[in-house]
């Protein structure tokens, strides 16, 4: 269930810290004229709330420390941003979390624009910086590593690089566009399926119109979301409660599904 209120507001946040955290934030803005309430006239939700580039920040460093205190010490953070963001959000989310690396979404269908036209965004994958802590960590004090760093192995990962077509705002695409940076929800099967337990938790800090919500639901996974849009939040609850509640654990290999 997505609940309705600011991220940065403590108070909405799980009482137990969780498994892990997937979430598609608000893109660090380039430009000035962007910022604040990016918005469609023909479209009353196409809209979204951003910081300006000087505020960016200094939002992202407080969110980071609130999150660090929700996340288990076994837990993952994820978060999705496009290539310029990541470079934004980088450095201040590698204080609080350790990186591991980047997957790319390619979207298939080629962007808007000059020159370079994006096809792609980046999800970018972290661990807590509690290493005394971790799997990996326990089992050397055991001496038995059987496993890579945080746990990691080849029973528990997938490619780094996701096949998925997008979902865009017109004729030509699969269904319509309902948030302005809406995903598409089977991207969001692997990460669920690979780093959160069954009948795990999961936190979803900027949870737009649900597509991560859908997600937990159909894998078996506890759900909780924030939401400063209110518009936003009346759409994903409904999405999410009208989404099967059939478990799913076996799905199509995405990184080259193109349906």
């Amino acid at each position: 269930m997505i609940r309705h209120g600011d991220c940065l507001d403590e108070s909405l946040y799980p009482t137990d810290p969780v498994d892990l955290i997937l979430f598609d934030p608000p893109f660090p803005p380039k430009k000035q004229q962007y910022t604040q309430i990016w918005s469609d006239p023909h479209n009353p939700l196409e809209s979204i709330v951003t910081p300006t580039p000087k505020e960016y920040p200094q939002w992202w460093d407080r969110l980071c420390h609130l999150l660090q205190l929700k996340l288990k010490d076994s837990g993952w953070f994820v978060v999705k941003s496009d290539d310029y963001g990541s470079k934004i959000i980088f450095p201040i989310t590698s204080q609080y979390f350790d990186y591991l690396g980047d997957v790319i979404w390619n979207k298939i269908n080629i962007g808007l624009g000059y020159y370079l036209r994006k096809q792609h965004e980046v999800l970018s994958v972290y661990r807590p910086k509690k290493p005394k802590n971790t799997y990996w960590a326990r089992k050397m004090r055991k001496g038995v590593p059987k496993v890579g760093w945080h746990g990691a192995s080849k029973e528990r990962s997938f490619g780094s690089v996701l096949s998925i077509l997008k979902i865009k705002n017109g004729i030509l695409g699969q269904q319509f566009q309902q948030h302005i940076n809406q995903s598409p929800v089977k991207l969001w099967y692997p990460f669920l399926k690979w780093m959160c337990p069954q009948k795990g938790s999961v936190l979803d800090p900027c949870a737009g119109i649900g597509s991560v919500g859908i997600a937990c639901k159909q894998m078996g996974r506890k759900y909780h979301g924030i939401e400063i849009d209110q518009e936003y939040v009346d759409v994903g609850n409904t999405r999410i409660k009208k989404a099967s509640n059939q478990t799913l654990e076996s799905f199509h290999t995405v990184s080259n599904d193109r349906r």
